[in-house]
């Protein structure tokens, strides 16, 4: 779209915004996962979620990010990823195997009828002036972080190889 001026300020000035746009969608996500973790770390361990918590959290997760990167893409990353993989794997067979599997499925069941049934009648803002605090709330919020994350996500889509095919028909 800008051509050869992607070299000069306006280049510059696009990837000042997308690295700044980026931070912030990364910072989002870390405070709201270090909540919901702050959260279960009370729950299971009977330990008030404050904030020195949420920033033991976040200093922890940090520093494993940080190691995984210093190690590489081989070292740290796809350990880590992989870690990750195996873990959710188990957990998975954990909770079908030890937790009330029939009512595991039954809830999987019920739940995307429910998202089927509902779905287009939930996506139609108008008409629903009966929630509106919820509905504007968290259109915002989303749609804030998603903005953020935008950048980050489409060099990925872009650095795809199979990208210029759809961007191009």
């Amino acid at each position: 779209m800008l051509g050869d001026k992607v070299w000069g300020w306006p280049g510059n000035v696009i990837d000042t915004v997308s690295v700044l746009a980026t931070i912030f969608g990364l910072a989002t996500s870390l405070g709201s996962g270090a909540q919901q973790a702050a959260s279960g770390i009370s729950y299971l361990f009977d330990i008030e979620s404050g904030l020195n918590v949420q920033i033991g959290v976040i200093a922890g997760v940090t520093a494993v990010a940080t190691l995984s990167v210093i190690r590489g893409i081989h070292g740290g990353v796809r350990l880590l990823s992989n870690a990750n993989m195996v873990m959710a794997g188990l957990l998975l067979v954990f909770v079908i195997f030890a937790g009330p599997t029939l009512a595991i499925f039954q809830w999987l069941w019920d739940t995307t009828a429910s998202y089927e049934s509902n779905m287009f009648a939930l996506s139609n803002p108008f008409g629903r002036e009966e929630d509106t605090t919820w509905f504007h709330g968290w259109t915002v919020f989303y749609w804030a972080w998603w903005i953020s994350w935008s950048p980050f996500v489409g060099m990925f889509i872009a650095g795809y190889p199979g990208a210029a095919r759809y961007v191009n028909s």
